[in-house]
């Protein structure tokens, strides 16, 4: 008696008949389960797709210990330049203002590298503001509209570097040569740890004076 032939079976993965995953160069009709509800297909991942997410614990804490170093690095360098052995270095670049009707705004930065031995808590600077009819005019060309010191909390540690700003707004007269602002400024004043340290000394043996049991 003839056998009779055996179907082929088709090339490729098969369908999963739970969960409806069709497999990559799979194409068949899904299949129903016993309420006749078609799951929704899948399509598998590929191996690459899975390699993005099979990252080990390990490896990232490998990729994090690459990243940050590299990130001080780069900073050490861009602050290297900066730093005086021994010497204190305020950076005030970046000053700008503007006249809008009878009012001035100065915008002031300051970026301050602390390379002595102190702690330095803040920085006094004496600012000066001209309107000018030009950006290139000659400051004798130009009339002065703000003098005045300004305090900023830097709160450096040593070798290190940290940045404060502060907004001034003052009036200004009608009669200006122009409405171009320069900003002037220079370091007038630095409070250090060390000079906490005195003020508070100086506050205890006065306290004493007045109270001999002051602590």
């Amino acid at each position: 008696m003839a056998q009779t032939p055996r179907k082929a079976r088709p090339q490729g993965n098969s369908i999963s008949p739970h969960f409806g995953t069709v497999h990559k160069g799979q194409n068949v009709a899904p299949r129903k389960d016993h309420y006749g509800y078609i799951p929704p297909a899948r399509v598998a991942p590929t191996a690459e797709a899975r390699g993005l997410f099979n990252w080990r614990p390990l490896q990232l804490v490998m990729l994090l210990l690459l990243v940050i170093p590299g990130y001080a690095a780069v900073k050490m360098v861009q602050n290297s330049g900066h730093f005086i052995e021994g010497a204190l270095q305020v950076e005030t670049d970046g000053a700008t203002g503007t006249i809008s009707g009878n009012q001035l705004t100065l915008d002031l930065p300051v970026q301050v590298y602390n390379g002595t031995q102190q702690v330095i808590l803040g920085v006094t600077l004496w600012v000066d503001a001209y309107a000018c009819a030009e950006p290139n005019s000659m400051l004798a060309d130009c009339k002065k509209v703000l003098s005045t010191g300004v305090d900023f909390a830097t709160n450096t540690a040593q070798k290190g570097s940290s940045k404060d700003s502060r907004q001034l707004t003052a009036g200004v007269p009608d009669d200006l040569p122009g409405r171009t602002v320069k900003v002037l400024s220079r370091v007038v004043n630095t409070d250090t740890d060390a000079d906490l340290n005195k003020r508070q000394l100086e506050e205890r043996v006065s306290n004493r004076k007045v109270d001999p049991d002051a602590p």
